[in-house]
């Protein structure tokens, strides 16, 4: 029996032995399976990598083709990516790298590297457009609230041209950090010629760092204009602005402060040999609102001359209602004679010999002569506008002559007008000075509207 008994127990044994060997190879050929599952899918990371960019581009609606240089864990990297249509693309990225960082709530996009993109557009009759791109850019139907998004983002060597009705625009930019906050860069623009209705210029361009800090977008810079025509009668020389303007969060408005420098103005009638303007404001969809300053300097006409002409107010501008109201002060230096008021005055004197006016126009252009050099203009005005109805109120100014006597004093004028119709002018003055006897007068409407100057004069010494 125990000769019997072995065999048995070999036999169980034997039949123990396959069971743990078919066991341990499962056990590999599962996990060969899963390696050369993972080693298939880490193959074929490009192919699915590329699918899912393509459903991607598909559902925002974007014909795009790109190259794919490699797709990592922690980094995904394209290159000689087109947007739009291949002959005339709306955008183009040499390279774009999207790193990823991992956190609680999985895998996010840490940063996007974009190496020399090229963005295409048009400005058309009130329109911006960037061809495919639009739909992305400008969503009609978007929830997400109006703003920039929480991207950190590296911009190297981006560029973009703009065709518009005004001219041809291009751009760059370089900068990195949060979109949302953060980001810091550079701008430059150049538009080599600039039409605008009936004016032509040429030589504009910007140059300036842009920022963003809590959400609003900022540039500051300078911008300069060569030159500007408007029709055969208007001109001016170089022009420099300093420009400061800090965006909103929700792209509602904008905050500016500018300062500009320009040279020589021609208009019909006027001339300035330089002109200065600066300006706080706000700007906003129903209009503009803040300070203005301005001054004119070696400003000419036929009836006058000043070494300088000013204007310091508030300003309100209401685009909706066709309407703008100013209120300020004026002021003026060196104010004299121009050649047509010279020759006028000229001429009554010759006119008036023999009579007792002819000796009064003489001690007048007498007194002009000492007086106007160091002349000295100021007063208030409230200037308004709607529509085609526009009036101008100054309650009080004086015009000082060199030894600081009153030479014209004015007060509640007031100048109404309309499109086709006389002005209506009122108003109250007195002119005086040493050696003239004071002369006071009122403006106000005569016959037919026209304007009637009633005048009194004292006794001449």
């Amino acid at each position: 029996m125990p000769d019997h008994a072995e065999p048995v127990n070999e036999s169980r044994e034997g039949a123990a032995l396959p069971r743990r060997a078919r066991g341990r190879r499962a056990a590999l050929v599962s996990a060969g399976a899963l390696a050369a599952l993972a080693i298939g899918l880490w193959t074929a990371r490009e192919h699915i990598a590329g699918r899912l960019i393509d459903s991607q581009l598909g559902q925002m609606g974007l014909p795009g083709r790109y190259k794919i240089a490699g797709i990592g864990t922690d980094r995904q990297v394209l290159h000689d990516i087109v947007i739009g249509d291949p002959a005339h693309p709306d955008l183009t990225i040499e390279r774009a790298e999207v790193r990823i960082v991992y956190g609680l709530n999985g895998p996010q996009i840490g940063q996007i590297i974009l190496i020399k993109p090229r963005l295409y557009g048009t400005y058309r009759q009130g329109r911006l457009s960037f061809g495919a791109l639009d739909p992305v850019l400008f969503p009609k139907d978007s929830t997400s609230p109006p703003g920039l998004p929480e991207l950190d983002l590296k911009l190297v060597d981006g560029r973009a041209l703009l065709d518009s009705d005004h001219g041809r625009l291009a751009l760059k930019a370089e900068g990195s950090g949060n979109l949302a906050g953060g980001f810091g860069g550079t701008l430059a623009a150049v538009m080599p010629k600039v039409a605008v209705q009936n004016c032509a210029g040429e030589g504009l361009t910007a140059f300036g760092k842009v920022s963003v800090a809590d959400g609003k977008p900022r540039f500051a810079g300078p911008v300069r204009l060569a030159g500007l025509v408007c029709g055969k009668a208007v001109s001016a020389g170089p022009a420099a602005l300093a420009l400061e303007v800090t965006g909103d969060k929700d792209f509602g408005g904008a905050a500016v402060n500018a300062k500009l420098e320009a040279g020589k103005l021609a208009v019909p009638g006027l001339a300035a040999a330089r002109l200065g303007l600066g300006a706080q404001l706000a700007l906003k969809a129903d209009g503009v609102r803040g300070h203005v300053m301005g001054e004119a300097g070696g400003v000419r006409t036929a009836g006058l001359m000043a070494a300088a002409l000013g204007l310091d107010g508030d300003l309100d501008l209401r685009l909706g209602a066709d309407a703008l109201v100013f209120r300020g002060a004026i002021s003026g230096r060196g104010l004299a004679r121009g050649a047509a008021s010279e020759q006028a005055l000229a001429g009554a004197q010759a006119a008036a010999q023999g009579t007792l006016a002819a000796p009064l126009i003489a001690r007048l252009r007498s007194a002009l002569s000492r007086e106007e050099r160091a002349s000295r203009l100021s007063g208030d005005m409230v200037l308004r506008r709607e529509g085609a109805q526009w009036s101008l109120v100054a309650p009080s100014a004086v015009l000082r002559g060199g030894s600081g006597a009153a030479l014209l004093s004015v007060s509640r004028l007031q100048v109404a007008a309309q499109a086709d119709k006389l002005p209506r002018i009122t108003g109250n003055f007195v002119m005086a000075g040493e050696g003239l006897p004071p002369i006071t007068g009122r403006m106000e409407p005569g016959a037919g509207g026209r304007p009637a100057l009633r005048l009194r004069m004292a006794q001449l010494a």
